[in-house]
């Protein structure tokens, strides 16, 4: 006897640009609701953050002449954005699958091969894909609401009911 079974989760199929490249989510992954409102707080509080660096590399430098402390004011205030730049690109691979980044600004990525979006790209990102997480986020509730109720009602009243004791005269 040969027995099978699988899986009835869907895959849900965006697609990232002009290009028609597109990228792959399950609503059925227990953590990728986390992992998007994770990326979308890292990016708000790191870039905020930046700003930060950046104002207090300005303030070392502020005063001082000469080619080269505005050279090394511009490579301190490059590795912070850089760093920062880094760490998005593996937030949204982490949540979209490896490539992500690259597929939606594919365009620059083609012209320059060595481009890597700064916070205006990130954020501009996550704008265009939070209705998209919405709304598949929404159907998912809706889902799992339909899913529960459908598997209580295989059960009778009856079936819930207090045991009544034998010894009821």
């Amino acid at each position: 006897m040969e027995y099978s079974i699988g899986t009835n989760l869907e895959t849900e199929e965006i697609k990232i640009n002009q290009h028609g490249d597109k990228i792959y989510i399950s609503a059925g992954d227990s953590a990728l609701f986390d992992r998007f409102v994770n990326c979308f707080d890292f990016i708000i509080k790191e870039s905020k953050e930046n700003e930060s660096k950046i104002f207090e590399i300005e303030n070392k430098h502020e005063g001082k002449d000469g080619v080269e402390d505005e050279i090394e004011m511009i490579v301190e205030m490059s590795r912070v954005n850089v760093g920062f730049s880094n760490k998005a690109v593996e937030q949204i691979d982490g949540i979209f699958g490896e490539g992500t980044v690259r597929k939606y600004f594919r365009d620059h990525y083609e012209k320059i091969p060595s481009f890597l979006p700064g916070v205006d790209c990130f954020m501009e990102f996550l704008e265009q894909i939070s209705p998209v997480m919405e709304k598949i986020f929404e159907r998912t509730v809706k889902n799992r609401e339909l899913a529960s109720k459908a598997r209580m009602a295989k059960y009778q009243p009856q079936d819930h009911e207090k045991p009544q004791s034998k010894d009821v005269k």
